[in-house]
């Protein structure tokens, strides 16, 4: 099997929230996780190491070369990026407890999470 390619990547407003999605060359769409863990307050390596856990999460993540722009130096960084299935990203927003995070996380991962049942 061939590598994939990135063909796109795109910020998408979710919230006010800017959450990356990048769309490979057979056209899935995956979701850095990184992002979205820093949007909403959450420790990094906490989330992913739960992720390593889940059989199922660890079974469809994926490292992505990720391009951001620092908006203190408008600078462009490459970095590796773990990355989901734009599909499993409900399951991951589920997979928080929101009773073991700080008080002012709460309240967004709740409307996330809301959302995630909304589109379920």
């Amino acid at each position: 099997m061939s590598e994939l390619e990135i063909i796109q990547q795109q910020q998408i407003v979710f919230y006010d929230d800017e959450i990356i999605a990048i769309r490979l060359s057979d056209y899935s769409v995956m979701v850095p996780l990184k992002p979205v863990t820093d949007a909403m307050g959450l420790s990094w390596s906490g989330q992913f190491e739960r992720v390593k856990r889940d059989i199922i999460l660890n079974e469809v993540t994926m490292s992505i070369r990720v391009t951001r722009i620092d908006p203190k130096n408008t600078e462009p960084h490459t970095s590796e990026m773990i990355s989901i299935p734009l599909e499993y990203l409900n399951g991951f927003l589920f997979g928080i407890n929101a009773k073991r995070v700080k008080a002012t996380v709460q309240e967004k991962l709740l409307r996330y999470q809301r959302e995630c049942y909304k589109v379920l």
